[in-house]
């Protein structure tokens, strides 16, 4: 007999724009299928009409809380916490989110939320606390070991 691994589903189908109307067009991944401890990357194309801004990726679990799981201004290009990296391809401007080690805890919808930075690259998230609007699905996450 031979044991195949769990799987893990993840999915990211939402943009969250904070602030103003100054996001042309949004693109995220479709959804995203992957084996437990493996990883996936997730992505998130914008265009702005400003030229400070700052991006934070959301988890929602199943039946859960939407919580931040990692963010960073406009002036960096990376940022590492933990299982997750975020990666901003400026030029471009897609943002991609990249998580290590998946777990099925892991499973539900991201968020991707771009807000402008009104003062400069480095103050805080002052605008990010006003009440998103998003387009999502959901996904499920099941664990099967075959034969």
């Amino acid at each position: 007999m031979q044991s195949r691994l769990p799987a893990v589903l993840c999915t990211v189908v939402a943009f969250i724009h904070f602030g103003s109307s100054n996001a042309d067009n949004v693109r995220q991944s479709a959804s995203v299928h992957e084996e437990e401890g493996k990883s996936v990357t997730l992505d998130c194309s914008f265009t702005l009409n400003f030229n400070y801004y700052v991006m934070c990726w959301y988890h929602q679990p199943p039946n859960g809380k939407m919580t931040e799981i990692i963010s960073m201004f406009s002036d960096s290009s990376t940022n590492m916490e933990g299982r997750y990296t975020l990666s901003l391809q400026k030029r471009s401007r897609i943002l991609k989110l990249t998580i290590t080690g998946l777990m099925l805890a892991d499973t539900g919808v991201y968020f991707c939320a771009i807000g402008e930075n009104l003062h400069s690259e480095k103050s805080d998230r002052e605008g990010l606390t006003k009440t998103p609007w998003a387009q999502h699905e959901t996904a499920t996450c099941s664990r099967s070991i075959g034969e």
